[in-house]
Formats: structure tokens, C-alpha cells, sequence
């Protein structure tokens, strides 16, 4: 049985390594987040004026990473075709595989750019 990770912090970086859970939902503000070895059925990554790196994220429905001011850079588990991506960013750019696969990614900033890859 897999239990649900909540974390929320202010003015701070926030960060996660070898997790395991049903839900994964980690918030800062004012900080970055780093996140490395995780997985969940849903994972969600929030922050503001912070980068978001993401490493060896394995979701079985969906991901959502949020920030403001800050890149995002996720490397997620499996195939390229397992996802679904939705990509949103003001005044950067957004490098992520077009799929339709059943896996929801959806990846928003602002200010700056947005990468994802898969392995």
C-alpha cells in the first residue's frame, strides 16, 4: 500500500529523492524544487520564482509542474509515446516530444524556457 507525500514550504527550496507513492505533491514559493528517483500514480511540482529539475519521474496517470520566473527540466521513465504533453510558457520556449499517449503531462512557467525528455 502506497500512502501520499504532501510537503509546503515557503521562501525555500524544496527537493525529493527515491520516493515512492500513490500521490506526490510538493510546493514552494520563492524557491526551486529538485525531485530525483520518484514515483506516483500523480505527481504535482509547484513553485514560484524557482526552477524546477525533475529526474527519474516514473507517473502511472499524471505530472504537472508549475512556476513562475524559473526553467523547468524534467527526464521522465519510458517512452515518448507514453505521454501526453501540454506545454505552456510566456517569453521562453517549450522542447517536449508530441504524443498522445494515455500519461497527462502538463508543464507551465513563465519567464522562462521548458525542457522534457524521456529514457
Amino acid at each position: 500500500c502506497k500512502g501520499i507525500l504532501k510537503a509546503d514550504t515557503s521562501n525555500s527550496q524544496a527537493g525529493i529523492s527515491n520516493v515512492t507513492a500513490s500521490e506526490i505533491i510538493l510546493k514552494t514559493s520563492n524557491g526551486q524544487i529538485e525531485a530525483d528517483t520518484i514515483s506516483a500514480d500523480a505527481i504535482d511540482l509547484k513553485t514560484s520564482n524557482g526552477r524546477v529539475e525533475a529526474e527519474k519521474v516514473h507517473i502511472e496517470k499524471k505530472l504537472s509542474i508549475e512556476t513562475s520566473n524559473g526553467n523547468i527540466e524534467a527526464i521522465l521513465e519510458g517512452n515518448a509515446n507514453d505521454y501526453s504533453v501540454s506545454c505552456d510558457t510566456s517569453n521562453g520556449s517549450c522542447n517536449v516530444p508530441t504524443a498522445s499517449g494515455s500519461k497527462e503531462v502538463r508543464l507551465k512557467s513563465s519567464n522562462a524556457n521548458i525542457q522534457l525528455e524521456t529514457e
